[in-house]
């Protein structure tokens, strides 16, 4: 029986570089929690002092409540969300301001779901309805935190998605980027829309992470059960580049085309400005 509190795996690696060369790198590390409460993650990051190559930490930047008894599962016993039948994972990225005076990561959990006691399955039958048992749901959202020490330490987390709170409706698949005026802004997937069909939203903070706007940038509903490999997997992130006047670039994948026939999905990218 491993002990725990054990480091068991470390994974989704996000490196950023600061202006002083200092490199840093932010991951998911799985800690076994003891044998009733199985597996958790939490984010961890370390840095590479540029002349030395000395690394330093791991700090811990933030805790997930993302584990077995977190999620549902789908047909191949990963975590999935009630409606769905995609695999999924809790990672976000890190970011850095250009001036490196702050780094953020975001990733999302499902603290404000139910619980599932492992293994709970969506049902299978009838095709694509993957419903949770009754009296359940997810209700994942997309959170961020914010180190202005260079890594070591790390604000409480912050709600980025602002849909009404409890409201059973999912967000996932975050990532971040930092304009060259310090705006943070956020490209993840959306279903307040809708409890089955998702939209792709770019949330904004002018205030370091504070607080937040957010609007859609999707201009059709994807179905991600119709997605690629049968709908039970969509890719495992989104991207968002900034340019140096400060236009957003998110991109995501999208499954507007995908039929219970044909499934399918496309790269689509948008443009927001400042």
């Amino acid at each position: 029986m491993k002990p725990a509190g054990r480091c068991d795996e470390s994974q989704f690696s996000s490196l950023v570089v600061g202006p002083d060369g200092a490199a840093y790198v932010a991951f998911i590390n799985q800690q076994f929690r003891g044998a009733n409460d199985g597996f958790r993650n939490q984010y961890l990051i370390s840095r590479v002092d540029p002349d030395t190559l000395a690394v330093s930490g791991p700090f811990r930047a933030a805790g997930m409540i993302d584990g077995e008894g977190d999620f549902p599962v789908n047909a191949l016993g990963q975590p999935t969300l009630c409606g769905a039948n995609f695999r999924l994972n809790s990672a976000g990225n890190l970011a850095i301001a250009p001036d490196g005076s702050a780094l953020y990561i975001v990733f999302m959990d499902n603290r404000n779901g139910s619980s599932f006691p492992f293994p709970t399955s969506v049902t299978q039958v009838p095709q694509d309805s993957f419903s949770c048992p009754e009296g359940t749901t997810t209700d994942t959202d997309v959170f961020i935190v914010k180190s202005s020490d260079g890594g070591e330490t790390w604000s409480p987390s912050v709600r980025v998605n602002q849909d009404t709170p409890g409201n059973g409706r999912d967000q996932w698949f975050p990532f971040a980027a930092v304009a060259p005026n310090g705006r943070v802004d956020v490209v993840f997937y959306d279903r307040r829309d809708n409890p089955r069909l998702t939209h792709t939203y770019l949330a904004r903070s002018s205030d370091g992470g504070l607080t937040w706007t957010d609007n859609r940038v999707s201009d059709a509903f994807s179905d991600m059960n119709r997605a690629f490999e049968g709908g039970l997997f969509i890719g495992d992130y989104n991207g968002l580049a900034i340019g140096p006047d400060g236009t957003s670039y998110p991109f995501w994948t999208d499954a507007r085309t995908g039929t219970p026939l044909i499934r399918q999905s496309d790269v689509v990218v948008d443009i927001v400005t400042p």
